[in-house]
């Protein structure tokens, strides 16, 4: 790695660094200086082409993301986990460019993901797992059809399974950390339908824990769909989850091809909504049933 004064900077690296929105926000001088990002290639440079990806380790990926947790939660700690683990995979490639694009990666200024934390801000919206696996998902995937498809299926992922199943190395809880199906993508849902699971309340580490553990699911499960998304196979989205089959059933009414357009959402209905009667259908005409 080379130095470079700030002037070589702003001359050489300013796209590169505006890729990240830092720009002119960097500082340097002699005594200060700042690694050589130069020469960065087009992946990183040209916006909408996506970032370059390296085949990780899930299980790897899934431990470094529980060991940032303590640093800025589940947002922070997926995302993170992520996208180091493929600068670390792209650095000992023996491709200059390769050791570019990492430098690039690791440069993101991570802590902003903090915001994702319990749903947005503790506002308890959409977890904040999902949110930082999703945003993986759309820097290593450039089409927008399926990256959307592959985050629809770490959704589905999240509302669906038993959850969480990983272990870490020291466990604190053995045998003792139940597992709820959330039924929805939401923060506060899916902790009160564990909450209502198990011996813990809101209240001390345990719970911490089990968002930590759940992160680390959803990291294993991003990183086995970006790796075989970027494999030699047919971009493997037929293996996309499908919707539950209540879900399915709400969409197919609620849509624009049945007429009643009157919802966008995908997401799992029953957990906020009663659920649909198996024998009749929805009203299509007046108000809702």
């Amino acid at each position: 790695m080379t130095n470079t004064t700030r002037r070589q900077l702003l001359t050489t690296t300013g796209l590169s660094l505006a890729a990240f929105g830092l720009g002119t926000q960097v500082r340097a001088d002699d005594s200060n200086p700042l690694p050589d990002f130069s020469g960065t290639p087009k992946e990183i440079a040209e916006a909408g082409s996506g970032w370059k990806y390296h085949p990780i380790d899930a299980r790897k990926t899934a431990d470094d993301s529980y060991a940032l947790f303590a640093e800025g939660a589940c947002h922070y700690a997926s995302f993170r986990a992520i996208v180091t683990n493929v600068a670390n995979a792209l650095l000992i490639t023996g491709n200059e460019n390769d050791a570019v694009l990492a430098k690039n990666y690791l440069a993101f200024p991570f802590y902003m993901m903090v915001y994702g934390q319990a749903g947005l801000a503790f506002y308890g919206s959409l977890c904040g797992a999902i949110n930082g696996c999703a945003a993986a998902i759309s820097v290593f995937v450039p089409d927008r059809a399926d990256k959307f498809a592959m985050i629809r299926d770490i959704n589905v992922f999240h509302e669906e399974t038993p959850l969480p199943v990983y272990v870490p190395k020291d466990d604190m809880y053995p045998g003792k950390m139940a597992t709820t199906v959330a039924k929805s993508i939401l923060c506060h849902l899916s902790l009160d339908q564990w909450v209502k699971g198990t011996e813990y309340t809101f209240e001390g580490p345990a719970r911490a824990e089990r968002c930590n553990r759940l992160t680390c699911d959803m990291v294993i499960k991003t990183v086995k769909l970006l790796n075989e998304y970027h494999a030699d196979s047919p971009k493997a989205l037929a293996a996309v989850t499908p919707l539950s089959m209540e879900t399915q059933s709400c969409v197919q009414c609620h849509s624009f091809d049945q007429g009643r357009y009157d919802s966008l959402a995908k997401m799992n209905c029953t957990a906020c909504h009663s659920e649909p009667q198996t024998d009749r259908s929805c009203l299509r005409e007046g108000t809702f049933p």
